[in-house]
């Protein structure tokens, strides 16, 4: 009898834990799905784009600045862009800054959109593309009206306009507290310069970094409104999107006139716009609402690691050969590497939780006593 009472025991206790367990997930998803997409929910999205326009814009449009910047001090490529790489890397490294206004206007977001939180954080995010296009027009004005000097202290003013946008931000009630990137900003500093070289038109240049910021804007609501659909797969979206640009850079070289370098913007412009709109539902999907600041501060770590010698790294590989396909090259590599990544860390995550499942079953069949086996004891 005392073998008995302990095998029902054991076989309780394996079910309440399994129930727990059930439970548990449960609750995950009910916070995984935080969110109502409500009036305040839009209000939010608006305010993130905002904050997106004014801030990433300028980070985007960094490359108008650099031309400026390389003409005026005559000094190499890659030691000019240390200017902008140390402004929107240390941003995510340090936590101040552009930081305290980049992180909130993405993880709030998350919070308060639930059904359409693909389309939420495309829309929220194109306004990099759209203040991107308007500032890279506005800032080539103002560099020749004002200067370069006048032109920084202008675009100063515009920044604090990011005080309004951020007051309208409040937290969702009752919540619980809260790749690789070294590709990615070069095309936006280095293809003004690039075209500089072949000898364009400067009115015709002005308009790439504009037609870039347009192209992500169109990419990011078409597919952050697919995103949405259940038969769609953010993740190989993502990883798709990510190899697409790799492809552009390392085509980059090959690109010789005006109207290809247009080409080049529009699909490049598509999706980056893709990879910016994509990337926190893809971590969303991956480590819950509940999760999202922690794991965000962690990819901003990474991201400002990367931003910091990304754009100097191919400013230098110019500097060493005196143009720029080594430096595409590098950049076109990185990013088809980072989409290898992506589509290999879902491969691998399913075979961890199969594997998982399959010793959790020959645990239960170690441990759970059979009908047969109860029915000897009992004889």
């Amino acid at each position: 009898m005392p073998q008995e009472d302990a095998g029902i025991t054991e076989h309780s206790s394996l079910s309440q834990h399994k129930q727990n367990g059930a439970d548990e997930v449960k609750q995950v998803k009910v916070d995984n799905d935080a969110g109502h997409d409500g009036v305040d929910g839009w209000v939010v999205v608006f305010s993130s784009f905002g904050i997106h326009a004014i801030f990433h814009g300028l980070a985007l449009s960094f490359g108008v600045i650099f031309v400026e910047l390389v003409d005026y001090f005559n000094t190499g490529r890659g030691e000019t862009a240390w200017v902008g790489s140390i402004v929107f890397g240390v941003q995510s490294v340090s936590g101040i800054a552009f930081a305290l206004v980049s992180v909130p206007s993405k993880v709030i977001v998350n919070q308060h959109m639930k059904q359409r939180r693909s389309l939420a954080n495309c829309v929220s995010s194109s306004g990099s593309g759209i203040g991107g296009a308007a500032l890279s027009a506005g800032l080539h004005h103002l560099s020749n009206t004002y200067g370069w000097r006048g032109m920084i202290l202008i675009t100063a003013s515009i920044l604090l306009n990011g005080v309004v946008f951020g007051g309208l931000f409040f937290p969702k009630k009752h919540r619980k507290p809260a790749q690789a990137m070294i590709a990615v900003y070069t095309p936006y500093t280095h293809l003004p310069k690039r075209a500089t070289d072949l000898k364009i038109k400067e009115t015709e240049i002005s308009w790439l970094l504009p037609i870039i910021g347009i192209a992500s804007v169109v990419g990011k609501l078409f597919f952050g409104w697919l995103g949405d659909f259940k038969f769609v797969n953010n993740r190989h979206l993502l990883a798709s999107a990510v190899m697409m640009c790799g492809i552009c850079a390392i085509a980059t070289p090959f690109l010789t006139t005006f109207p290809m370098l247009v080409g080049f913007a529009v699909v490049f412009g598509v999706f980056i716009g893709v990879f910016f709109g994509t990337r926190n539902v893809v971590l969303v999907d991956v480590v819950g609402v509940e999760n999202f600041s922690k794991s965000y501060g962690i990819l901003l770590l990474s991201q400002g690691v990367s931003t910091l010698i990304g754009t100097p790294m191919t400013g230098w590989i110019y500097d060493a050969t005196s143009e720029y396909s080594a430096s595409f090259f590098t950049v076109g590599s990185m990013f088809l590497a980072s989409s290898v990544i992506l589509f290999l860390q879902e491969k691998v995550e399913i075979m961890w939780t199969q594997r998982k499942l399959d010793q959790n079953q020959t645990i239960s069949t170690l441990t759970v006593p059979t009908q047969l086996e109860i029915l000897l004891v009992n004889s």
